[in-house]
């Protein structure tokens, strides 16, 4: 994944004989993980950013919160956090 489209050819090619819309593919240590959609066959693959992921990831846990507390109150609602994190080299 870090190497970033060109390392995901392979998989784009099986996922096209497959007819499959998605892809998902991390490197050998499993650290990274890449990701990536097509909304039709014949269009071409969006590979996620890593804030799209992140943004992906942080709906889908909220969608699970109000699942499990459909009938929460707002001072409930207000003690719910989600806490992001900047990593530099």
């Amino acid at each position: 994944p870090e190497e970033g489209k060109g390392a995901l050819k392979l998989a784009f090619e099986e996922a096209e004989r497959q007819k499959a819309t998605l892809v998902l593919a991390n490197d050998p240590d499993a650290d990274r993980l890449a990701v990536a959609e097509r909304q039709e066959l014949q269009s071409p693959w969006h590979v996620f950013t890593g804030n799209e992921l992140g943004a992906l990831l942080g709906h889908w846990a909220w969608h699970c919160w109000r699942k499990q507390h459909p009938t929460a109150d707002p001072a409930e609602i207000s003690k719910v956090c989600m806490v992001g994190s900047a990593v530099s080299s």
